[in-house]
Protein backbone atom coordinates (compact mmCIF):
# COMPACT_ATOMS: atom_id res chain seq x y z
CA UNK A 1 0.00 0.00 0.00
CA UNK A 2 2.48 2.25 0.81
CA UNK A 3 4.67 1.43 -2.36
CA UNK A 4 1.54 1.99 -4.37
CA UNK A 5 1.27 5.81 -2.77
CA UNK A 6 5.13 6.24 -3.29
CA UNK A 7 4.80 5.12 -6.77
CA UNK A 8 2.42 7.86 -7.87
CA UNK A 9 4.75 10.25 -6.52
CA UNK A 10 8.14 9.28 -8.27
CA UNK A 11 6.53 7.29 -11.50
CA UNK A 12 5.91 10.82 -13.54
CA UNK A 13 9.56 12.04 -12.72
CA UNK A 14 10.80 8.79 -14.27
CA UNK A 15 8.01 8.63 -17.13
CA UNK A 16 9.09 12.00 -18.14
CA UNK A 17 13.04 11.68 -17.38
CA UNK A 18 12.94 8.29 -19.76
CA UNK A 19 10.57 10.03 -22.50
CA UNK A 20 12.65 12.78 -22.94
CA UNK A 21 16.10 10.67 -22.66
CA UNK A 22 14.66 8.11 -25.46
CA UNK A 23 12.51 10.38 -27.22
CA UNK A 24 15.44 12.18 -28.52
CA UNK A 25 16.12 9.11 -30.92
CA UNK A 26 12.51 8.97 -31.92
CA UNK A 27 9.47 10.90 -31.05
CA UNK A 28 7.45 7.60 -31.14
CA UNK A 29 9.65 5.87 -28.28
CA UNK A 30 8.29 8.91 -26.41
CA UNK A 31 5.08 8.77 -26.91
CA UNK A 32 4.26 5.31 -25.87
CA UNK A 33 6.29 6.06 -22.90
CA UNK A 34 4.16 8.54 -21.80
CA UNK A 35 1.18 6.70 -22.45
CA UNK A 36 1.72 3.51 -20.32
CA UNK A 37 3.16 5.79 -17.83
CA UNK A 38 0.02 7.90 -17.59
CA UNK A 39 -1.81 4.43 -17.72
CA UNK A 40 -0.27 2.59 -14.74
CA UNK A 41 -0.63 6.34 -12.83
CA UNK A 42 -4.30 5.65 -13.57
CA UNK A 43 -4.56 2.05 -12.72
CA UNK A 44 -2.36 2.40 -9.45
CA UNK A 45 -4.91 4.95 -8.53
CA UNK A 46 -7.87 3.03 -9.32
CA UNK A 47 -6.32 0.28 -7.08
CA UNK A 48 -5.98 2.12 -4.18
CA UNK A 49 -9.41 3.76 -4.69
CA UNK A 50 -11.11 0.29 -4.91
CA UNK A 51 -8.90 -1.68 -2.41
CA UNK A 52 -8.64 0.60 0.62
CA UNK A 53 -11.29 2.52 2.26
CA UNK A 54 -9.00 3.73 5.63
CA UNK A 55 -6.52 6.79 4.59
CA UNK A 56 -2.62 6.12 4.32
CA UNK A 57 -0.41 8.19 6.17
CA UNK A 58 3.27 7.79 5.65
CA UNK A 59 5.10 9.92 8.02
CA UNK A 60 8.61 10.74 7.02
CA UNK A 61 11.59 13.04 8.24
CA UNK A 62 12.49 15.45 5.33
CA UNK A 63 15.60 17.15 6.97
CA UNK A 64 17.02 17.00 10.60
CA UNK A 65 20.42 19.02 11.82
CA UNK A 66 21.05 18.92 15.80
CA UNK A 67 17.63 19.67 17.68
CA UNK A 68 15.78 20.65 14.53
CA UNK A 69 13.94 18.31 12.40
CA UNK A 70 11.63 19.05 9.67
CA UNK A 71 8.67 16.49 8.92
CA UNK A 72 7.42 15.27 5.41
CA UNK A 73 4.44 13.40 5.17
CA UNK A 74 2.03 11.89 2.55
CA UNK A 75 -1.71 11.40 3.38
CA UNK A 76 -3.79 9.78 0.95
CA UNK A 77 -7.41 9.55 2.08
CA UNK A 78 -10.92 9.10 -0.36
CA UNK A 79 -10.88 12.72 -1.33
CA UNK A 80 -7.48 12.73 -2.72
CA UNK A 81 -7.77 9.52 -4.40
CA UNK A 82 -11.36 11.09 -6.04
CA UNK A 83 -8.70 14.20 -7.26
CA UNK A 84 -6.06 11.54 -8.16
CA UNK A 85 -8.38 9.68 -10.38
CA UNK A 86 -9.40 12.79 -12.38
CA UNK A 87 -6.01 14.43 -12.97
CA UNK A 88 -4.69 11.03 -13.92
CA UNK A 89 -7.46 9.86 -15.97
CA UNK A 90 -7.51 13.26 -17.61
CA UNK A 91 -3.91 13.66 -18.08
CA UNK A 92 -4.00 10.02 -19.71
CA UNK A 93 -6.84 11.09 -22.35
CA UNK A 94 -5.16 14.29 -22.63
CA UNK A 95 -1.36 12.14 -23.88
CA UNK A 96 -3.36 9.66 -25.99
CA UNK A 97 -5.69 12.44 -27.84
CA UNK A 98 -2.77 14.93 -28.56
CA UNK A 99 -0.64 11.90 -29.82
CA UNK A 100 -1.79 12.80 -33.34
CA UNK A 101 -2.53 16.54 -33.54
Amino acid sequence: MNALVIALLLLPMLGALSAFVLGLRANTIAFWIAELTGLVLFLITLTLFFSYSEPIDIPMTWFSFGGISLPFGLYVDQLSLVMLLVATGLGLLDIHFAHDY
